[in-house]
């Protein structure tokens, strides 16, 4: 297989692997010790269906590292900081739309209900910033 045929194969698997991962990891949560504020989650599976998930991801993950062995493919190495980075900025992105004049498509906001949002939003945009920041700051490089 070329490399390009490679490349395009390594893409694949890796947002598989990221959502099977990401399921497991909801599988294995404590529901009820969750700690949220806007939502809540309910543990709606069965403890033998979710055993049986698990199985099945564990079967899907072996079958990816196979195809990684077969076709050669090399590891690809994650950086922390870049995923803060891009979740960062899609919550800035968010926080953006979220605004009273962008929420105007959608009707007329009360006046005093906007600025009070507007204060609320500008909040959390400054520390979005400072999240930034201090990521921008961080000199820690692993050395692996």
């Amino acid at each position: 297989m070329d490399e390009i045929h490679k490349r395009v194969l390594k893409s694949g698997l890796l947002v598989i692997e990221r959502r099977l991962h990401q399921m497991e990891n909801q599988l294995l949560k404590d529901v009820e010790r969750r700690d949220t504020i806007i939502y809540s989650v309910s543990d709606d599976l069965k403890s033998s269906t979710k055993t049986e998930m698990l199985e099945f991801i564990t079967v899907m993950l072996h079958e990816i590292r196979q195809i990684k062995e077969v076709f050669k493919l090399e590891p690809s190495k994650e950086s922390t900081r870049r995923e803060i980075y891009g979740e960062l900025s899609e919550i800035w992105v968010t926080l953006e739309e979220l605004m009273p004049e962008k929420l105007e498509s959608y009707g007329k906001v009360p006046e005093t209900d906007g600025e009070m949002l507007r204060s609320h939003i500008l909040t959390l945009i400054r520390r979005i910033d400072d999240v930034w920041q201090l990521l921008h700051n961080d000199a820690y490089i692993d050395s692996e």
